[in-house]
Order: structure tokens, then sequence, then C-alpha cells
């Protein structure tokens, strides 16, 4: 605060002049004109000199009237070897730069020989102001107002004018349009230094009359420090002396111990402002531990919503790798029934018909079909809910989110039983002829054969998809531990679905279709999902990514169904393409082989082997 104190007396006038009155009236720049240019900023120059602090005057080259105001006020003001403008050292390193470092320093830039410097370097401060005044249209509304200042015992009034801007852009820089104008003690001695210069006439577009850098000589005179004139002080020799030596030492010994006091005291201070700090610095610590304990144990508490979606996927994996196996069982049984492969039910001639209306007299027959006359046929033994199931698709298969198949023991479950004898109907009601092994060994043999083992492969697509559905709806594991079969029926019982529906809608043990099924539809028709969004910033970030995780799973089905589709598709077009094949083929009319199977066919002339391949079946 001294510091600013310091500055502010050092750049503030302290002294008071008279405006400037031309010496001819023709002459409207007071004897200063340039006949060349038209204009001159001497004179405004030298009136801006008279209203600095005491370095003013120099080599009495002043107005008389700042002589006057200057006689009393400032020794200096009739010492020649002292300049006439002020700058701050930033102000003077700004318009100087690099230049005249033999000017640095208030001493040597008020000697004689920076004397040019100085008026360099005030005339380029000068342009800079007149272009800033342009650029804000000379403080708009205050051009022409009316002003009063005070300043050093002198009053002033004056109306704003661009000269008298000017003159305040030297003391108050980019502050002048704000002081301008303004009641506080510096406005009014800004308004003072207005009035000052606002009878000088001022040409804006007017060219310096000193626009190149003068020339300094490298070293340069310090002025003269300024010596105080002798008097009363305590800077007379033996003014102690004078004093009574008892009320000398009472003195200093006081002013020791109040030296000593304050010096105390002040430690003392500082010591309980160090406290003040070492608190406050402690229960900021402290709140900011409490504020992150807080924060912590809001963000880390999970929310029910948030369970709900762990406990549906727990055993996810399981059940899906299940379904993969039930899969690939049922691809085998069919493709194993296809070739009469083992034990299966066309191994043996006949089997298969014996099956397969043995299954529909004892579990599927319906008595009421057939216009009712199906009685002799239909035993009654059969159970009502497998009544026509192995031809009933949608009960079947479609319609359960879950089916009591598993594959893994040696239990036979009505949904198995039901399955197995749908997919029996839909692919190869009738089999392939079962041909014995002496006419496997003709060379005939091999081009049907070929055939047969291409429509099953054709078969085998489609296969794959049923088999696909059935598997995704395989029941889940049934041990308490992984089971998510009580907390799916605690939900569905939550949205309002009876005890009854619920079993018979998802099953005793959930299956990968009914978990998905939960997970990307059920859970958000639950009445509370919407309102348990209302929860803490990390929470509603914790469901934001499970629920990206599960679209992420649900997206991976889909791709794999649409695969499924585009392999049906190419084999769709293949069996057209196929007919035109068969058509090219059956052209040419082959004669009957009847070499043994391996031997060469005589009919065709590369000897190659192979069948004429009709391409229809047995």
């Amino acid at each position: 605060m001294i510091r600013i104190l310091t500055l502010l007396l050092i750049a503030l006038p302290i002294l008071s002049v008279q405006p400037v009155q031309a010496a001819d009236p023709l002459d409207p720049f007071g004897g200063a004109g340039d006949p060349v240019g038209g204009c001159s900023w001497d004179q405004f120059l030298e009136q801006l000199g008279c209203q600095e602090t005491g370095f003013v005057c120099g080599g009495g080259a002043c107005p008389k009237s700042c002589d006057r105001q200057y006689t009393v006020k400032s020794p200096r003001a009739h010492d020649p070897s002292w300049g006439k403008w002020q700058f701050t050292p930033d102000t003077w390193r700004r318009y100087t730069g690099q230049q005249y470092p033999q000017c640095q320093g208030m001493a040597n830039s008020m000697s004689v020989e920076c004397r040019p410097a100085q008026k360099w370097a005030t005339e380029r401060m000068m342009e800079d102001a007149v272009e800033w005044f342009k650029a804000r249209d000379w403080c708009g509304a205050k051009l022409g107002q009316t002003v009063t200042g005070t300043h050093q015992g002198t009053t002033k009034t004056c109306q704003i004018n661009k000269s008298g801007l000017l003159s305040a852009y030297h003391n108050a820089g980019t502050n002048a349009c704000n002081f301008a104008g303004g009641s506080s003690k510096w406005s009014s001695q800004i308004n003072w230094r207005i009035c000052d210069a606002a009878d000088i006439p001022f040409p804006e577009n007017c060219t310096p009359s000193n626009s190149d850098a003068p020339n300094v000589p490298d070293t340069v005179t310090p002025a003269t420090p300024f010596v105080a004139p002798p008097g009363t002080g305590f800077d007379r020799p033996g003014h102690f002396a004078s004093l009574d030596r008892t009320l000398k030492y009472i003195w200093v010994s006081a002013f020791q111990q109040m030296t000593t006091q304050i010096t105390t005291m002040m430690m003392q201070q500082v010591q309980i402002v160090g406290t003040f700090f070492d608190a406050k610095h402690q229960l900021e610590t402290q709140a900011l531990i409490q504020e992150k304990a807080a924060q912590a144990h809001k963000d880390y508490q999970p929310s029910t919503q948030m369970c709900e979606f762990g406990t549906f996927v727990r055993n996810l994996a399981n059940t899906e790798k299940r379904s993969d196996l039930t899969k690939t069982a049922l691809t085998r049984a069919m493709l194993d029934r296809a070739l009469a492969t083992g034990d299966s039910k066309t191994s043996k001639d006949g089997m298969d018909q014996r099956t397969k209306k043995r299954a529909l007299i004892d579990k599927f027959c319906n008595s009421v079909d057939n216009a009712k006359q199906n009685a002799l046929l239909c035993d009654g033994t059969y159970k009502p809910e497998q009544v026509n199931a192995d031809i009933n698709f949608t009960r079947s298969i479609d319609a359960p989110l879950t089916l009591d198949i598993n594959l893994l023991d040696t239990n036979i479950k009505p949904d198995e039983e039901n399955i197995f004898a749908f997919l029996d109907y839909i692919f190869m009601h009738d089999r392939f002829p079962w041909m014995s092994q002496s006419k496997t060994v003709l060379f005939n043999f091999i081009g049907p054969y070929q055939d047969m083992r291409s429509i099953i492969a054709m078969r085998s697509v489609a296969q794959n998809s049923f088999a696909e559905i059935i598997a995704q709806k395989t029941a889940g594991p049934d041990n308490a531990d992984e089971s998510v079969g009580p907390f799916m029926k605690a939900l569905l019982r939550e949205i309002g679905i009876a005890d009854d529906d619920i079993e018979t809608t998802i099953g005793k043990n959930p299956s990968y279709y009914a978990q998905m099924e939960m997970l990307t539809k059920k859970i958000y028709q639950h009445p509370e999902f919407i309102s348990n969004l209302y929860d803490k910033p990390a929470n509603v970030k914790r469901i934001r990514a499970a629920m990206t995780a599960i679209k992420l799973m649900q997206d991976r089905d889909i791709h794999d169904a649409l695969l499924r589709r585009e392999m049906l598709m190419s084999m769709m077009l293949e069996l057209k393409l196929r007919d035109q094949q068969n058509d090219l083929l059956n052209r040419v009319i082959k004669p009957v082989n009847t070499n043994k199977a391996g031997e060469a066919d005589p009919s065709f002339s590369g000897g190659a082997a192979g069948g004429g391949g009709a391409g229809g079946t047995f």
C-alpha cells in the first residue's frame, strides 16, 4: 500500500499554472506556428511540461505564469539542468524500448542531454493518445461537457475539448475518459489539467516537429539532486547537542523500548495470524475429507435395480452352454435318423413308421379329430397337454419361453417327446429306402446316394434354425444356487401376472430365451423402473452400462439369426439354380452301368465316376 501511495504521489502533479494565451490573435498557435506544415506541437508540449511536478520551466523556457507558480513551490523551477516532462519507468521503457539506455533512471532522464529524448518520447505518447481517442470518438458525449477542477489551490472551469483530453491522457492514461467530469479528488485534478490545456489549439492530424529519434550522447551528466535549503530541523549539526542529556537518554530509551514492544507485538500478531491460517487449513482439510467420504458413501451404494440386472444374468452363461449342447444333440439326432445311423429309429426297416404310429396313439391322438371318428384309434390314456403337440408348433415350441428339456440326463419329459415327434413330421416324414449291403456294391448306387446326401445337407440348414430356436428355450440349471426363477417370478408378480401363469410363461428354471426376454423387455415394463432412475448419478451410470452390455448380447443374437437367414436364402437360391442344372444334365441319356462300385463308367469318355443324378428321391 505504501508503494502504491508513493507512485501516486510521484505521478500526481502538485503545481498549478495558468492557461497560455496566444501572443498574436492571427496566429492560432501562439507564435509557435509552422509556416510549412501549418501546425506545431511545441506549444502544447510546453504547456504539458508546465504541469509536471517540480521538473518544469528548465532554462526559463516556460511562460511567466508558470514561473510565478513554481518560484516558491520548487527550487528546481529555474534550474536549467532539469528537463520538462516526467515519465514513470514503465512508460519510458514502453516508448523508448532499447533506445537511450544512458537516459534510464529519473536523474539521468532529467539531464540536459536527455531533454530531446524526453520530448521525442512525449510526442510518441501523444500520437498514441490521438489514435486512442479517435477509436473512442474522443470520449463520446463528454466532449464539450463543462467541468471544474481544483489543484494546488487553483480552480479552473472549461469545456472538455481534444487538447484538454490529450493533456489528461499524459497523467491518467487510458482512464482519461473515465476521470473526465468525475467528482472524485483524482477527477478534480484531471479536470484541472483538462482546463489548463483547453485554450491551446491542437490540430490532431499534425505531424510532430521532431518525429525522428534525436541524437543523445552516449554518456550524460546526471541532474543535480535537490538539496533542501538550510534551516531548522534534524539535519542541522549539533541539534541533539542542544538537548538536555537526561532528556536525550529518556527519548532514546523510550524509543528503544517502544521499538522492542512493537517488534514483540508484531511477532505475536504474526503468530496469531499463522495460527488462524493453520486452523483455516485444518478445517478446510477436515471438510474436504468429510465431503469425499460422503461422496464415496453416495457413489458406492448400489441400487436395488442394479442388483436386479446382476441377479438375472448370474447363470446366463451356464444356460447358454446348455442351449449349445441341446442344439448339437438335436442336429445329431435328426442327421442320424436321415442317414439311418447306429441304433436310430430308421436303422431297421419299418421301425420309424411303427414308432410314429405308437407315439400318435399313446400320446398325441385327439378323439375329436377326424369328425370325432378317432375314438377307436385313441385309447384315452394320453395327457391332455400333449394332444396334437407333435404338430402344433405354436403351443409346443413358439409360445413357451422355456421348454422342459434336459438332454444331459436319462429322464424323458413330455416337452422332449413333443419336439422330437414334431421334428420327425416336418423333416423326412417318409424315410429314405433302406438298401441292403448287396445293392451298395453296384456302381449305380453312388449317384442316387449322393443325391440323397445332398437333400439331407439342404434339410440340415433348415434343421439348424429349428434346433437353435428349441435350444434357446432349453431349461436352465435347477439347483438353488444358480436358478434365477424365484427372482424373475417375483418381478412378474409385481407387474401383475398371476402365479399360475408365471410358471407357464417362463417355466420352473428359465431358459436363455426367457432370461433375455426379461432382460431386454419385461424388466423395462415394471412401473418402478422409471422411478428408480431418480437415483444417484453413479447408479444411473451403472444401470446405463448394464443396459449397454445387455444390448450387445442382444445384438449378437440378432447377428446370429441374420446369418441363419442368410444361409436359408442362399439354399433357396441353390435349389432354383439346381433345376436349371438338372435340365442341362438330363439332355444326355446315360446307359446303365452294371460294373461294381469303384470301377470306371464306360459312358464317360473321360473315365470319371458318377451317376446320372436326376435330383429326385428314391
